[in-house]
């Protein structure tokens, strides 16, 4: 019995795509005379289930987020953000913000053009973050950009810093998954 089931699968799903892998398709005829459908209109998944996005455990569509961050003092920081990235349920993907390069005019023009192509700037706030020029330049970019940008407390413990052309009104959100994922959504 068991092998009769397995002959009636292959034969109902292995077989149409085998013969659909042996035609000849170098001429146009070719391809007419072929009687198994292109390969896009063969369905991969009965039609009574969902994929992941259809269930709503992966969204359609990921915000592009550029990540500020103090590069002498909060690497570790940055990799726990690009860690939460990862996650099929992240509402956004990681754009790659480090320029290896000194901090000059050719710094600042690579930094806009990633900033401008970026969805948002999420500012990880840590220790010494008032004292990174590189960060107070990415969110003076990203002010004159009218990117949206928020800031996330880099330490629960300890006084983390916001970088100091914040504005007044900018509040250092806790880096928790449910209020990460609200920003982000709330970003425009």
């Amino acid at each position: 019995n068991l092998i009769v089931n397995i002959k009636s699968y292959y034969i109902a799903n292995c077989l149409p795509l085998a013969r659909y892998l042996a035609c000849d398709f170098r001429s146009v005829a070719a391809a007419q005379s072929c009687e198994i459908p292109p390969l896009e209109r063969i369905s991969a998944k009965p039609d009574n289930r969902l994929s992941l996005q259809e269930r709503g455990h992966i969204q359609m569509t990921q915000k592009r987020a550029f990540i500020s961050f103090d590069f002498d003092n909060d690497k570790q920081l940055r990799g726990s953000l690009v860690s939460q990235a990862r996650d099929p349920k992240s509402p956004f993907s990681i754009v790659d913000s480090s320029v290896h390069e000194p901090f000059d005019e050719k710094w600042r023009a690579q930094i806009r053009e990633r900033i401008r192509k970026s969805d948002l700037v999420i500012v990880i706030c840590g220790y010494h973050t008032h004292q990174a020029k590189g960060v107070a330049a990415e969110v003076t970019i990203a002010q004159e950009l009218n990117k949206p940008y928020f800031l996330l407390t880099g330490h629960r413990k300890g006084k983390c810093q916001k970088p100091d052309n914040a504005l007044k009104t900018d509040v250092m959100h806790k880096w928790k998954w449910k209020i990460l994922r609200e920003l982000i959504a709330d970003s425009g």
